[in-house]
C-alpha cells in the first residue's frame, strides 16, 4: 500500500517492489485508499477491507488463494496495512 501521509500517493507508487514480488511468485494487488482531508479514518481501512473482499470473491478467476494474504505498505500505507490486519 502506498505512502503519502494519508493525503497523497496512489497505487502506482511502488512498481519495483510489486514487480519483484511478482517475479518471486507472489500475486500482488496495489490498493488505493481514500485520502485526507476529504476523507477521515477509518476510510483507508474500509477501502482495504473492500479490496480484500473483492480479491476473495474473485479468487477463482484470479487464480489466487482466498485465505492467504499479506498486507504491506510504506509510510501511511504501512500503518493502514497494520490497522487493517488488526481490525479486519
Amino acid at each position: 500500500m502506498h505512502g503519502g501521509s494519508w493525503s497523497g500517493g496512489n497505487n502506482k507508487q511502488l512498481p519495483e517492489l510489486n514487480s519483484h514480488l511478482a517475479q518471486a511468485g507472489y500475486h500482488c494487488a496495489a490498493i488505493n485508499y481514500r485520502l485526507v482531508p476529504q476523507w477521515k479514518c477509518p476510510a483507508p481501512i474500509e477501502d482495504t477491507a473492500a479490496a480484500l473482499t473483492y480479491l476473495r470473491q474473485h479468487a477463482d478467476e484470479l487464480n489466487i488463494d482466498r485465505n492467504n494474504f499479506i498486507l504491506l505498505g510504506r509510510s501511511a500505507g504501512a500503518q493502514t496495512a497494520l490497522l487493517a490486519a488488526y481490525t479486519l
